[in-house]
Protein backbone atom coordinates (compact mmCIF):
# COMPACT_ATOMS: atom_id res chain seq x y z
CA UNK A 1 0.00 0.00 0.00
CA UNK A 2 2.88 2.34 1.02
CA UNK A 3 4.13 2.15 -2.68
CA UNK A 4 0.52 2.76 -4.34
CA UNK A 5 0.57 5.94 -2.16
CA UNK A 6 4.55 7.07 -3.48
CA UNK A 7 3.54 6.74 -6.53
CA UNK A 8 0.36 8.76 -6.47
CA UNK A 9 2.40 11.66 -4.79
CA UNK A 10 4.86 11.31 -7.62
CA UNK A 11 2.19 11.53 -10.33
CA UNK A 12 1.05 14.74 -8.94
CA UNK A 13 2.33 17.50 -10.65
CA UNK A 14 0.78 20.86 -9.22
CA UNK A 15 0.01 22.13 -5.83
CA UNK A 16 -3.59 23.75 -4.91
CA UNK A 17 -2.93 26.99 -3.85
CA UNK A 18 -6.68 28.74 -4.18
CA UNK A 19 -9.14 26.30 -2.84
CA UNK A 20 -11.72 28.67 -2.91
CA UNK A 21 -11.51 28.54 -6.97
CA UNK A 22 -11.02 25.03 -6.94
CA UNK A 23 -14.24 24.00 -5.13
CA UNK A 24 -15.94 26.64 -7.64
CA UNK A 25 -14.60 25.02 -10.49
CA UNK A 26 -15.98 21.74 -9.29
CA UNK A 27 -19.07 22.71 -8.46
CA UNK A 28 -19.65 24.49 -11.93
CA UNK A 29 -18.71 20.89 -13.76
CA UNK A 30 -21.52 19.40 -11.87
CA UNK A 31 -24.10 22.26 -13.37
CA UNK A 32 -26.20 21.41 -16.69
CA UNK A 33 -27.29 24.59 -18.58
CA UNK A 34 -30.38 24.09 -21.09
CA UNK A 35 -31.02 26.53 -23.74
CA UNK A 36 -34.83 26.20 -24.56
CA UNK A 37 -36.67 27.81 -27.42
CA UNK A 38 -39.53 29.92 -27.95
CA UNK A 39 -41.25 27.40 -30.05
CA UNK A 40 -40.88 24.96 -27.64
CA UNK A 41 -44.57 25.55 -26.36
CA UNK A 42 -46.14 25.51 -30.04
CA UNK A 43 -44.11 21.68 -30.70
CA UNK A 44 -45.45 20.33 -27.42
CA UNK A 45 -48.92 19.92 -28.12
CA UNK A 46 -51.23 18.58 -31.15
CA UNK A 47 -52.93 21.93 -32.54
CA UNK A 48 -55.93 20.35 -34.57
CA UNK A 49 -56.70 17.08 -32.84
CA UNK A 50 -59.27 15.46 -34.42
CA UNK A 51 -61.48 12.60 -32.79
CA UNK A 52 -62.47 9.93 -35.02
CA UNK A 53 -63.99 7.48 -33.30
CA UNK A 54 -61.24 4.95 -32.56
CA UNK A 55 -59.90 5.93 -29.71
CA UNK A 56 -58.67 9.26 -27.47
CA UNK A 57 -56.63 11.70 -29.99
CA UNK A 58 -52.76 12.02 -29.50
CA UNK A 59 -52.11 14.80 -27.27
CA UNK A 60 -48.67 15.32 -28.13
CA UNK A 61 -46.87 15.86 -30.72
CA UNK A 62 -44.03 13.58 -32.50
CA UNK A 63 -41.45 16.44 -32.20
CA UNK A 64 -42.08 16.22 -28.38
CA UNK A 65 -41.74 12.20 -28.49
CA UNK A 66 -38.71 12.12 -30.38
CA UNK A 67 -37.39 14.92 -27.75
CA UNK A 68 -38.29 13.06 -24.99
CA UNK A 69 -36.57 10.01 -26.28
CA UNK A 70 -33.76 11.80 -27.10
CA UNK A 71 -33.20 13.15 -23.70
CA UNK A 72 -34.26 9.21 -22.02
CA UNK A 73 -30.74 8.06 -24.81
CA UNK A 74 -29.03 11.28 -23.37
CA UNK A 75 -28.89 10.88 -19.85
CA UNK A 76 -29.79 6.41 -19.88
CA UNK A 77 -32.37 6.95 -17.77
CA UNK A 78 -35.39 4.82 -17.59
CA UNK A 79 -39.01 6.15 -19.04
CA UNK A 80 -39.84 7.42 -15.38
CA UNK A 81 -37.17 9.34 -14.49
CA UNK A 82 -37.36 11.16 -18.30
CA UNK A 83 -40.63 12.44 -17.55
CA UNK A 84 -39.80 13.78 -13.97
CA UNK A 85 -36.38 15.26 -15.42
CA UNK A 86 -38.12 17.24 -18.41
CA UNK A 87 -41.19 18.18 -16.36
CA UNK A 88 -38.71 19.82 -13.97
CA UNK A 89 -37.25 21.41 -17.00
CA UNK A 90 -39.83 22.99 -18.01
CA UNK A 91 -40.88 24.11 -14.24
CA UNK A 92 -38.07 25.87 -13.80
CA UNK A 93 -37.95 27.76 -16.86
CA UNK A 94 -41.79 28.87 -16.28
CA UNK A 95 -43.21 26.96 -18.97
CA UNK A 96 -46.70 25.87 -18.74
CA UNK A 97 -46.71 22.57 -20.90
CA UNK A 98 -45.95 19.12 -19.25
CA UNK A 99 -44.11 15.73 -20.70
CA UNK A 100 -45.82 12.77 -21.66
CA UNK A 101 -46.12 10.53 -19.31
CA UNK A 102 -44.07 7.33 -19.63
CA UNK A 103 -46.55 5.07 -20.42
CA UNK A 104 -47.88 7.70 -23.36
CA UNK A 105 -43.55 7.49 -24.42
CA UNK A 106 -43.45 4.00 -24.35
CA UNK A 107 -46.20 3.29 -26.70
CA UNK A 108 -45.70 6.51 -28.86
CA UNK A 109 -42.23 5.09 -29.69
CA UNK A 110 -43.19 1.78 -30.64
CA UNK A 111 -45.50 3.36 -32.88
CA UNK A 112 -42.52 5.33 -34.26
CA UNK A 113 -40.36 2.60 -34.67
CA UNK A 114 -37.91 4.19 -32.58
CA UNK A 115 -36.10 1.61 -30.39
CA UNK A 116 -36.31 1.24 -26.64
CA UNK A 117 -33.38 0.18 -24.69
CA UNK A 118 -34.52 -2.46 -22.02
CA UNK A 119 -31.51 -3.06 -19.06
Amino acid sequence: MAVKNEMIRKQQKYKINNWPENNQSLKRRGSLEIWISDEIEEMGYEKDTVNDGTGKPKEYTEKSIELSYSLKLAFKQPLRQTEGFINSIFKMSGLNIKCPDYSTLSRRCAELNLKIQKK
